[in-house]
């Protein structure tokens, strides 16, 4: 029951510091934050923070793997769970996937610096751990493949090649934290609904929504 209880309690701590280095890098990029300064947030001391991660490499990797494996079971559970047609199947894939990166602006800053970004943070990975990160990123890709070519086969969606519409739906889902902002005139999820609209659109369904809510 001891050795149980420490396991929770390291595990609890890995968490917390995947938690707040995510907010740290996404709000003040990895470069502008130390381990000293993570620690200082945590109210720990820097031996502590180090006993979890060997160096400031290593828990960037934690915050892209564990972050990019919940964006993944958020996708894909919301597809389980959405209308079995391929439309319904694409509209909650993209909703969610918009949905994840506005919830998680933190994260979604620190993958975009990670590989999309002018100055990508790829470098500070190891080639193991970018193999790992890629297999990820594939993970989701083969997802929205797999549910744009069942729409192809089923007639319901026109695509003259599968892959780059699923790419060209991603780019655009993780393009919204660029301009979305809290404040603004759409909500969480009418920018998602909005989203989804338009992945349907890109695979040749014609849209019978109208003009998306403004934010009551």
């Amino acid at each position: 029951m001891a050795t149980s209880f420490r396991q929770e309690q390291q595990e609890s701590g890995r968490d917390a510091i995947v938690r707040t280095a995510t907010l740290l890098f996404g709000g003040r990029g990895y470069q502008g934050v130390s381990m000293r300064l993570l620690a200082q947030q945590l109210g720990i001391t820097a031996p502590s923070l180090y006993h979890h991660f060997s160096s400031k490499e290593a828990l960037l990797f934690a915050v892209l793997e564990d972050n990019q494996r919940d964006f993944l079971a958020t996708t894909e559970d919301a597809v389980a769970k959405a209308p079995s047609e391929p439309r319904g199947q694409l509209a909650a894939l993209v909703a969610s996937h918009v949905r994840y990166q506005i919830e998680k602006i933190e994260y979604a800053r620190v993958y975009d610096r990670t590989f999309l970004g002018m100055g990508p943070l790829v470098e500070f990975l190891s080639d193991e751990q970018r193999d790992v990160m890629r297999a990820l990123q594939r993970r989701h890709t083969e997802n929205l493949r797999r549910v744009i070519q069942q729409g192809v086969a089923a007639g319901e969606f026109a695509v003259e090649d599968v892959s780059i519409a699923a790419f060209a739906i991603i780019s655009m889902c993780d393009g919204v934290i660029t301009w979305y902002r809290a404040e603004g005139r759409l909500s969480i999820e009418a920018t998602a609904d909005l989203y989804a609209s338009m992945a349907l659109g890109l695979v040749g369904v014609r849209s019978e929504t109208k003009d998306p809510p403004a934010r009551r």
